[in-house]
């Protein structure tokens, strides 16, 4: 009941953050956007996000998952329905700013909740699934939007997928149970602890950049990129991101899964290098097939590393300041979701071409590859 709870969660992040990418030509015509100025419409959102992530782990840490996860999802569906209203750049960078900045409390909260109701060994396959709620999402929302933006335009898919969240609220408040730990003595007694102090800290944080800026720059870019160079119709050109959903409905249980077999590190590690051959081909190739047969390995492989990415977290700092931490971790994702799109973006603007774009996320996950390789193994230690 916890899990899939906290999964109900995750499906409403998944949804607001691609109800938007399928729509992004339509808003760009709408309101006269730039390639930039389209970038920091999505940028805005990972902004607040990251501003989010600290304050929400510390507020999960002492209040619990219940009340953190339903205030967020109460305050990300009031701002999606009013970005839906926004009629001018600024207006609907605000909204989606402030998008970001409550919808930070659900994410690391799930984490930390599902890091107590779960033991070590289990603790993978259990984040893959929470995970999976955000591909399901996903899928919906990028299915679907399209669909109605075409029929009645792009700001009533914003506001039906806005509703979405009002109904997720009582469910949630009514139905997470919190695992009765005394989480005030848990606050305090930790306060002292600096996990910042570990080398492992910061690693795992520059692989967080790179994860979640991996799937954003895709996810932004991806359906614009095959309107214009493939000559894809709009509702085709979307169906990239419910692939890549799609597949992270299997890829996120199965790392999760994985990696409790095997260790985190070779599963994260294995995924960044496996990314740069696919993204050279979203570079260079002019195959179509070629290109949809790489969506479909990098869907797989940026949802495959995520319940690693979050599962070895309490086995190095534990369970108990689990939201502090996975709030640090998850500062240096959203972080990531901010730059790379935003690269892409400037580098499509300055460039007039995709290809640039693509070929620095390379570079991005060379370093994911080389940095996870820095950790050591015997500094991933079973719970306390």
């Amino acid at each position: 009941m916890i899990l899939g709870i906290c999964s109900i969660g995750s499906l409403f992040i998944g949804v607001v953050n691609s109800i938007y990418s399928p729509l992004l030509p339509l808003i760009k015509e709408s309101l006269g956007l730039t390639y930039t100025g389209s970038g920091m419409f999505t940028t805005a959102y990972f902004v607040g996000y990251t501003f989010g992530q600290i304050p929400w782990g510390i507020v999960v840490d002492k209040f619990g998952g219940r009340r953190a996860i339903s205030l967020s999802i109460l305050g990300l569906s009031v701002c999606t329905l009013l970005s839906g209203f926004a009629n001018s750049e600024i207006e609907v960078v605000t909204w989606r700013f402030l998008s970001g900045l409550v919808g930070a409390g659900i994410f690391v909260p799930g984490i930390r909740t599902i890091s107590e109701w779960f033991p070590s060994g289990r603790r993978g396959i259990a984040i893959g699934v929470f995970g999976a709620g955000a591909s399901i999402g996903g899928i919906l929302a990028a299915s679907v939007s399209p669909i109605i933006a075409l029929s009645h335009g792009w700001r009533w898919s914003v506001y039906s997928f806005a509703l979405l969240g009002f109904i997720e609220v009582p469910l949630i408040w009514f139905l997470i149970r919190e695992s009765g730990k005394d989480r005030a003595s848990q606050f305090d007694s930790k306060k002292r602890d600096t996990p910042i102090r570990k080398w492992s800290f910061w690693v795992l944080g520059f692989d967080q950049f790179v994860r979640l800026g991996m799937v954003y720059a895709l996810s932004t870019w991806l359906p614009t990129f095959l309107i214009e160079n493939h000559d894809l119709p709009l509702v085709q050109a979307s169906t990239s991101i419910s692939l890549m959903s799609l597949v992270g409905l299997i890829s996120n249980p199965m790392g999760g899964l994985v990696s409790d077999r095997v260790g985190e590190k070779v599963v994260m590690s294995f995924s960044f290098a496996a990314m740069t051959p696919c993204i050279f081909a979203l570079a260079v190739s002019r195959n179509t097939l070629l290109i949809w047969i790489s969506i479909f390995i990098l869907g797989w492989l940026t949802n495959f590393i995520r319940g690693p990415a979050f599962a070895i977290l309490p086995k190095l700092f534990g369970v108990e300041q689990a939201g502090r931490v996975t709030g640090y971790q998850n500062t240096f994702a959203a972080f990531g979701a901010v730059v790379l799109p935003f690269v892409i973006s400037f580098l499509r603007d300055q460039t007039a071409s995709f290809e640039m774009g693509w070929l620095s996320l390379i570079l991005f996950c060379g370093m994911g590859f080389v940095s996870t390789l820095l950790l050591r193994s015997s500094q991933i230690n079973r719970e306390r």
